[in-house]
């Protein structure tokens, strides 16, 4: 009797501690995710100090560069978050918004010349907000689980 009791509650414990251990695939996913993130903050940060400076050549180019970033980061949001996750959904569903407002920005930042269309007061409120939801969004990937391998696609053209 000791033996099996033993045996249960030595089973129970590996039960336990497997069920909130993270596979390493998954643990370099959530990596990669928050590295990108960083990534994407870091440039966020320099053009609103550049926009702070009203150099709008130089947030230009950052621009360009948190754009190229985006569509990957957006991609691992939607194939290894949870989609049935009410807030995994929104900062999908945000990441995905953002995109757009980001495309819009570095189109407007390509025309004329020395980026002469581009709206200093509008491009400073939407840099603030995607700074705020990038932070939202690297708490919820801290907190949750990447396991996941969803099949996700959108359909944008650059």
């Amino acid at each position: 009797m000791k033996l099996y009791s033993s045996l249960v509650l030595g089973t129970l414990l590996f039960a336990a501690m497997s069920a909130n251990a993270e596979t390493l695939h998954d643990k370099n996913n959530k990596e990669i995710m928050l590295k990108r993130l960083d990534e994407i903050s870091l440039g966020v940060s320099g053009i609103r100090e550049d926009l702070k400076a009203e150099k709008i050549v130089e947030a230009c180019a950052k621009i360009k560069k948190v754009f190229e970033l985006y569509p990957d980061h957006v991609t691992d949001i939607g194939v290894h978050l949870d989609p049935y996750h009410n807030k995994d959904a929104e900062i999908r569903n945000d990441s995905l918004n953002e995109l757009i407002s980001l495309h819009q920005e570095k189109q407007n930042c390509d025309q004329g010349n020395g980026s002469e269309f581009v709206d200093l007061k509008d491009l400073s409120k939407k840099m603030k907000r995607l700074d705020k939801s990038l932070k939202h969004q690297k708490k919820i990937i801290q907190k949750g689980n990447t396991s996941f391998e969803n099949e996700f696609h959108y359909d944008y053209e650059f």
